[in-house]
C-alpha cells in the first residue's frame, strides 16, 4: 500500500509539473506576442516579466545591447548544464545606459536599447535558448522577452531607416588591455591580407556582411574592419587601443573574442540590413569606476556616430524616421494616417499612390510642422483610390534636399470577390497561399519590371514557397489573374 501511495503522489508531482511547464510556455508565447504587438513612444522603457529584462524604445537606426551585466537572480537556480560560461561583464548594463545617454545627446534622438538584468550565472542570453536557459521554463521565457525586443526595436529600425547597426556590450578579462572589436571573423582570418578579407568566404561570414556591398563611399569590407574609417581606428583615435584597426590590424596569437550569438543573430551575416559588431571592453580604465564609464562612453558614442555619419547616412542627414504609418479602408476612400518624432529638418510630405505595380503618382502634399523633441500626426483622405489594389508610401523631403520613403500601406478597393487573392499579403517571406487552385507558370516582377521568380507547376497548387527577396513592392503574374504582392521586412 506505501508503495501505492508513492507511485500516485509521483505521478501527481509529475502532472503539477507538466501543467507548470505548459503554463510557463504559454506565458512565453503571450509576452512574446505583447512585447512585438504593442505600441511603442519614444524614449519610454518597457519590461519583460518581472522586470528582468528592459528595453529603451528608440527612433536611431542603432540598437545596443547588454546581455551579461545584470546582477539579478529572478529566483532562478544556477544553471547546471554543460560547458557554460557564467562570469558577469561587470557594469557593461550601466555602460549601456551611459552610451544612449550620450548617443542621445549627439544626434537628438534615441537609440534603441535592451538590457539583460539576471545575473548570468541564471541566463546567458547570447548563447542559444537551451544552452543559454538550460531548458528553465522561467528563465525561457526572460530570453524570449530580450530578443523579442531586439526583433521590435529591429523592425523598428528597418522600417524607419532601411539599414541600422547593433551593437553588442561585453566585457573581457584578457591579460592585454585593449578593446576588441567581433565581426564573427577569427583570428586567423584578421591575419590574412585585406584581399583575402575581401573575398567572398570572409564577406559571406561577416555581421558587416551588408555595409560591405553597400555603404557611403565605397569602403572595402577590409577598410570597414580596420581601415582609416574603421570603427577601432576611430576608437583608437580616441584614446581607447582597439582591435582591428589601422594601428592593430588583428591580434596576432593573442586571446580575442571573435563575436557570440547575438551578433551572428541580429547582423547581416544571413541577409538582411542589419549590421552587428560585438565590443568587448576590458575592465581597468573602461568599466571599474563612474568616472571611467562616463569617459569610455563618450569615446564609443563619438565613435559610433562617426561610423555611422561615414558609412550609413551622411552628416546631419539621417532621415526622418516614422513612429508610424497606417492605412485603412474608411467607406470608398482610403484615410492614411502617420506620426513622426522630432521634425527640426523635416519640410514636407508628399504622398504617392501605386496600382499597376510600377508608377508612383504624387496624389498630395502636406507641410511638416518643425516639431522638436515630440510627436507630431498626420493624416490625408484619398477620396478617390483605384478599383482593385492600392499601395501608399510616404516621401518626407527635408530642408536639405535629402529625401526618404516610409514603408508600404496595401489596401483593396474591389467592388467585388477578386478572381485570386493571396494571404499573407503582406507578406514577411516564406509559404505563399492562393484563394484558388492555380496551375501553369507563376512569375513574380519587381518594381521595375524585372522577372525576379519563374516557376511552372503542371498540376494545381494551392501554395508556393517564395525566394528571399528584398522587402518592396512586387507584380505576381499567374494563369487566373495578376496581383500586387508586398513583401515586408
Amino acid at each position: 500500500m506505501p508503495l501505492i501511495m508513492k507511485k500516485t503522489t509521483l505521478q501527481t508531482a509529475n502532472t503539477r509539473g507538466k501543467r507548470l511547464v505548459r503554463c510557463m510556455l504559454l506565458l512565453t508565447v503571450l509576452c512574446s506576442i505583447w512585447s512585438n504587438a504593442q505600441p511603442y513612444t519614444v524614449g519610454n522603457t518597457y519590461n519583460g516579466y518581472n522586470n528582468l529584462v528592459q528595453y529603451v524604445y528608440g527612433n536611431l537606426p542603432i540598437i545596443i545591447t547588454a546581455p551579461h551585466g545584470g546582477l539579478q537572480t529572478g529566483g532562478l537556480p544556477d544553471r547546471a548544464c554543460a560547458n557554460i560560461v557564467t562570469t558577469t561583464d561587470a557594469n557593461t548594463d550601466q555602460l549601456a545606459l551611459a552610451i544612449q545617454a550620450k548617443l542621445t545627446a549627439l544626434f537628438g534622438k534615441v537609440p534603441h536599447l535592451v538590457v539583460c538584468n539576471l545575473k548570468r550565472s541564471k541566463i546567458d542570453v547570447n548563447r542559444p535558448l537551451d544552452e543559454g536557459t538550460c531548458n528553465n521554463a522561467t528563465a525561457t521565457i526572460s530570453w524570449n522577452d530580450y530578443h523579442n525586443f531586439i526583433s521590435a526595436a529591429r523592425n523598428t529600425v528597418l522600417q524607419q531607416y532601411g539599414k541600422g547597426l547593433v551593437i553588442d556590450l561585453h566585457g573581457h578579462g584578457h591579460t592585454i588591455q585593449r578593446v576588441e572589436l567581433g565581426y564573427n571573423l577569427s583570428a586567423s582570418q584578421l591575419a590574412n591580407t585585406d584581399a583575402y578579407l575581401n573575398g567572398g568566404t570572409p564577406i559571406a561570414g561577416s555581421t558587416i556582411r551588408s555595409l560591405a556591398g553597400n555603404n557611403l563611399t565605397g569602403q572595402t569590407h577590409a577598410h570597414l574592419i580596420r581601415g582609416p574609417f574603421s570603427f577601432g581606428t576611430y576608437l583608437q583615435a580616441s584614446g581607447y587601443p582597439a582591435v582591428p584597426s589601422a594601428s592593430i590590424p588583428n591580434p596576432g596569437t593573442d586571446p580575442y573574442f571573435s563575436g557570440g550569438y547575438t551578433v551572428e543573430t541580429w547582423g547581416s551575416k544571413e541577409g538582411g540590413t542589419l549590421d552587428a559588431i560585438q565590443i568587448e571592453s576590458n575592465y581597468t580604465g573602461l568599466r571599474d569606476n563612474s568616472v571611467n564609464i562616463n569617459n569610455y562612453a563618450t569615446a564609443l558614442a563619438n565613435s559610433i556616430k562617426a561610423y555611422i555619419e561615414k558609412h550609413y547616412f551622411a552628416l546631419g542627414t539621417l532621415p526622418l524616421p516614422l513612429v508610424s504609418f497606417t492605412g485603412v479602408k474608411d467607406g470608398a476612400s482610403a484615410l492614411l494616417q502617420w506620426t513622426t518624432y522630432d521634425e527640426r529638418n523635416a519640410k514636407e510630405f508628399v504622398i504617392q499612390r501605386n496600382t499597376v505595380g510600377v508608377q508612383w503618382d504624387s496624389i498630395g502634399k502636406l507641410l511638416a510642422t518643425g516639431t522638436i523633441g515630440s510627436d507630431a500626426s498626420y493624416s490625408y483622405r484619398d477620396l478617390n483610390p483605384g478599383r482593385g489594389q492600392n499601395c501608399y508610401r510616404l516621401v518626407q523631403r527635408n530642408n536639405d534636399g535629402q529625401v526618404s520613403v516610409s514603408k508600404l500601406v496595401l489596401l483593396n478597393f474591389s467592388s467585388q470577390v477578386d478572381a485570386l487573392t493571396v494571404y499573407p499579403n503582406p507578406t514577411e517571406g516564406g509559404w505563399l497561399n492562393f484563394s484558388v487552385n492555380i496551375s501553369g507558370p507563376v512569375k513574380l516582377y519587381n518594381s521595375v519590371g524585372q522577372l525576379v521568380y519563374e516557376k511552372s507547376f503542371s498540376t494545381n497548387v494551392d501554395q508556393i514557397l517564395l525566394p528571399s527577396l528584398p522587402p518592396g513592392l512586387y507584380g505576381l503574374r499567374t494563369a487566373v489573374g495578376t496581383i500586387m504582392l508586398l513583401i515586408s521586412h
